[in-house]
């Protein structure tokens, strides 16, 4: 009784943790821009630095102008050198991109609390959390 108890709530936390992915890449896809943050602040200073050829120096001097003044410029830096590699600006695979590292980070955590001999179903259930 117990076990089959355990293995619905193990299948039921890794469904959800399966949804919640899909959920968000597709997020990715169809809605980039959706969040405030994203298009006022870490898209906005990484077009700055794509389309402006400019430098961190150059957006931390002008700073105020630039969306949030105390969020830092690396996530917008990361984001512009992919607009590099790309050849021009592109929400969605900027957006893929952060889909993946999303994954990546549940797979850390998930990999952590295991580390730390937590049961699956309770790593699991953290990982959801999270």
């Amino acid at each position: 009784m117990k076990s089959s108890i355990l293995k619905v709530l193990y299948y039921f936390l890794l469904a959800h943790l399966v949804v919640n992915v899909c959920y968000v890449a597709s997020g990715a896809v169809h809605f980039p821009l959706a969040h405030v943050d994203v298009w006022a602040n870490w898209l906005y200073k990484a077009k700055a630095l794509f389309l402006e050829n400019a430098s961190i120096t150059f957006l931390s001097k002008w700073q105020g102008n630039f969306g949030h003044p105390q969020y830092p410029l690396l996530l917008p830096s990361f984001f512009a050198s992919i607009y590099f590699v790309l050849g021009g600006v592109s929400e969605v695979s900027v957006s893929l991109i952060s889909s993946v590292v999303y994954i990546f980070i549940l797979f850390v955590c998930y990999s952590f609390l295991r580390k730390l001999q937590f049961s699956v179903l309770v790593s699991l259930f953290f990982t959801y959390v999270y």
